[in-house]
């Protein structure tokens, strides 16, 4: 996948602007995007800050609810009792570490079927 960078500004309206496609777009366009093998990079428009991560947070938070809604709520209340042990910096190391191995893998095992 060729991966370019898109620009996209975030108005006050909370409506988020493709400079490239001279578009307003949505969280679902930008996901698509990025699917597509794109990057994004979202500046807030007044001030120019880079809010990528806060919009990609809630793109990821919509794809929780979509796929994790089975979760028990049992389960979920440990999640939210423990929070501050999971989400402590050492966790976070810890969950990028195994996910960026289970990527490689599922990457390796996909060329070897294929």
């Amino acid at each position: 996948m060729n991966k370019k960078e898109i620009i996209l500004k975030k108005y006050e309206n909370r409506r988020i602007y493709n400079l490239e496609e001279k578009k307003y777009v949505n969280l679902n366009e930008i996901n698509e995007l990025i699917l597509q093998g794109n990057k994004v990079k979202i500046l807030d428009n007044k001030t120019g800050e880079d809010i990528t991560n806060i919009i990609l947070l809630q793109i990821v938070n919509n794809i929780l609810l979509e796929n994790l809604s089975h979760l028990s709520s049992n389960f979920l209340h440990q999640i939210i009792e423990m929070q501050n042990y999971i989400f402590g910096e050492n966790f976070i190391k810890v969950f990028e570490n195994t996910y960026n191995m289970t990527i490689n893998l599922l990457k390796l095992t996909k060329l070897q079927t294929e």
